[in-house]
């Protein structure tokens, strides 16, 4: 959250990215400056929440906006803040330490391609692969001030600014960025500070 008297360039200084991207990922015009309390999203470039390996860098592949009738929503039930981001959850690695440094979400394991679905009603506010590691990702604003991620993707299904609704199509998982298989990276945000993100998802089918 934006404190009195923060500005765009001490904002972007400490996030460690650059002044343009911190404007990009935050949806702010050249000139305009964020409001006292205004919830921001900041990552840091040199954040490596997957394994090291090749890093994908072209423009996000945009399209396939539809899923076929094969491939199944997520559960739609009232057991968790956010419903499931794919259909069949696999957790490969939960949120927490992981070797040595802090893993800031959750990873599903899953074939490429595989849809990936908004977790509740809100507002794209960033679709992009800019910011280094996370490739083609997505952040959506929702209600309360909490923000999902979905990183990884092989294809991107929404652009900035687009309002999107719970369990619609946003992307397809993928393997840009750094990440050694493809897999959907999972985070959730409060106020910019990493939470748990099952702590706002149902239960784990079988559990």
């Amino acid at each position: 959250m934006v404190v009195e008297g923060e500005t765009v360039d001490v904002l972007a200084a400490r996030a460690g990215v650059p002044v343009e991207d911190f404007r990009e990922i935050n949806g702010l015009s050249n000139r305009q400056q964020p409001n006292a309390g205004q919830i921001v999203f900041m990552l840091s470039p040199d954040k490596k929440d997957d394994k090291e390996s090749a890093t994908t860098t072209a423009a996000p592949r945009r399209g396939m906006g539809t899923v076929n009738p094969t491939e199944h929503r997520p559960e739609q039930k009232d057991e968790g803040r956010f419903a499931w981001p794919v259909a069949r959850p696999v957790v490969s690695s939960f949120f927490g330490t992981r070797w040595g440094r802090n893993h800031e979400g959750i990873d599903f394991a899953a074939p490429l391609g595989t849809a990936i679905f908004a977790a509740d009603d809100g507002v794209v506010i960033y679709a992009d692969n800019i910011l280094s590691g996370y490739g083609n990702m997505v952040i959506i604003e929702h209600a309360g001030g909490l923000l999902t991620a979905y990183a990884h993707a092989s294809v991107l299904m929404v652009q900035r600014g687009e309002r999107v609704r719970r369990a619609q199509p946003i992307a397809r998982v993928g393997q840009s960025g750094r990440a050694t298989a493809p897999h959907l990276h999972f985070e959730v945000r409060q106020s910019d500070v990493p939470k748990d993100p099952m702590q706002y998802l149902p239960p784990l089918p079988g559990k």
